[in-house]
């Protein structure tokens, strides 16, 4: 599927930047937004629509592509949402959603990681006291995580919910090690995505987050698909965990 959006980026890439196909770089990224359409358009679950519904006040959204969670968000319960896309090739179809669903002015488009602490000051994200920070298919991309995961929890209130859909590495230990095989090559279509990343795991292990005494979540609440077989290479975790 990712394979099959190359020619026509390329395509494109030749006839408006010709120089830009000798620099993997300067085109990965609107390689990428087809892709990622793609997926949006054709995994449309109702997990997905539940965490986004679920969210309140402040809300972060961490690599919202082009928004198809903004139609979920409940405008009596949400105060104003950040979308933290770093990808500028997706930032179009984002401000089309943002529009289309009512969000102007209470949508603020930031072109950083979450992870930089910098921009997001900029931009005027909370440094921290935020309510609800979602995630959904993102982190398996992001190349900084051990950054990334630490930087979801800091920007929470305490009581504040950190909401993902993601999918993770398989706890069946053959299918874990074709993850890794097909890893090899999986990265370079999907954005660096990594299939054996295990995100679920890693969000509560208290040294690799770096939590102190009293540090942490209160609760947790992650869950698998319904009905999704053990063997499957794409095994995804979703729910919420809150803030201690």
């Amino acid at each position: 599927m990712g394979l099959s959006q190359l020619p026509s980026t390329l395509w494109n890439i030749l006839h408006t930047r010709p120089k830009d196909l000798f620099f993997y770089s300067r085109w990965a990224d609107d390689y990428f937004r087809h892709v990622w359409a793609l997926f949006t358009e054709s995994e449309r679950l109702e997990e997905k629509r539940r965490l986004a519904a679920g969210c309140q006040g402040i809300v972060i959204e961490v690599g919202p592509g082009f928004g198809p969670s903004i139609e979920h968000f409940n405008k009596e319960n949400v105060k104003h949402v950040y979308a933290v896309e770093p990808n500028l090739a997706l930032h179009e179809g984002l401000r089309e959603n943002i529009a289309k669903f009512g969000w102007e002015g209470r949508c603020t488009i930031v072109s950083c990681g979450i992870e930089d602490d910098e921009g997001l000051k900029k931009a005027g994200v909370p440094q921290e006291g935020v309510d609800s920070v979602i995630s959904i298919q993102v982190l398996c991309t992001v190349p900084t995580l051990h950054k990334v995961l630490p930087a979801l929890h800091r920007r929470l209130k305490s009581g504040g919910e950190l909401r993902i859909f993601e999918h993770t590495q398989s706890h069946d230990k053959t299918t874990m090690r074709l993850q890794r095989l097909y890893d090899w090559i999986w990265h370079f279509p999907f954005g660096g995505c990594e299939l054996s990343r295990p995100t679920d795991r890693l969000l509560v292990d208290a040294e690799y987050m770096g939590f102190k005494d009293g540090e942490g979540w209160k609760e947790i609440d992650l869950n698998k698909i319904k009905g999704e077989s053990r063997y499957s290479c794409f095994p995804s975790s979703w729910g919420t965990l809150v803030k201690a």
